[in-house]
Parts: C-alpha cells; structure tokens; sequence
C-alpha cells in the first residue's frame, strides 16, 4: 500500500510495523527488516528515534541501506531502554550483526 504513495510523488516512505519491524521505500526499492527480538520496554519515543536516525545517517553521508539500518537500531535502541537510547546504545546495535535488513529492486515496476 505505501508504494501507492511513492507513486505520487513521495520520495521515501519509512514505515514502522512494531513488532513485525519496519520497512522503507523508494520509487526504485523497498528494504525490510524483521522487529528486533524481546520484549520491549517501552514503545514511547520508538518512531521519533526511528526518525532521527534515519535523518542522521543521511545527513553524515551514509548510504540509504544504511540510513535505514540506522532507523531501526534508534527505534529499537528506544523500544528496549527504560528511556530514549543513549549514544552507546544506538552505536552497539548499529554496529552489531543483529539487524538485518533485504532489499527489493522495482526499477522493472516502472519499465
């Protein structure tokens, strides 16, 4: 459904499915990643972190992949504290190979 609103002109549309993680999307890709395992903590600031460090990655120069990969530890780094996620938290879950993420190429959609 969120590819309709790629469709329309919306660059990227990051989404995120709580337990059932999160997604993003482009006009020419769409990446997943499955939740991050446990039981959350609190659930409060997830999207914002999310968010943020989406808006982070991209500012610094990463890659989209890893712009996404950074949304998800952020969020899941806040799901999992008793309050937003600390610098060291974020930077142990980005850098660990517990996320995972695949990658969909739909530039055959548009051709």
């Amino acid at each position: 459904k969120g590819l309709e609103w790629v469709g329309k002109g919306i660059k990227y549309l990051l989404i995120s499915n709580g337990a059932d993680g999160a997604c993003l999307m482009g006009e020419s890709f769409v990446f997943r990643s499955g939740a991050y395992g446990g039981v959350p903590l609190s659930t409060v600031g997830a999207g914002d972190s999310m968010i943020a460090g989406f808006l982070w990655a991209l500012s610094v120069g990463k890659s989209m992949q890893e712009a996404f990969k950074a949304a998800v530890a952020a969020g899941s780094s806040t799901a999992f504290s008793p309050d937003l996620c600390t610098k060291a938290e974020f930077t142990n879950l980005f850098c660990s190979d517990a996320l995972f993420c695949t990658f969909e190429d739909l530039t055959s959609r548009y051709h």
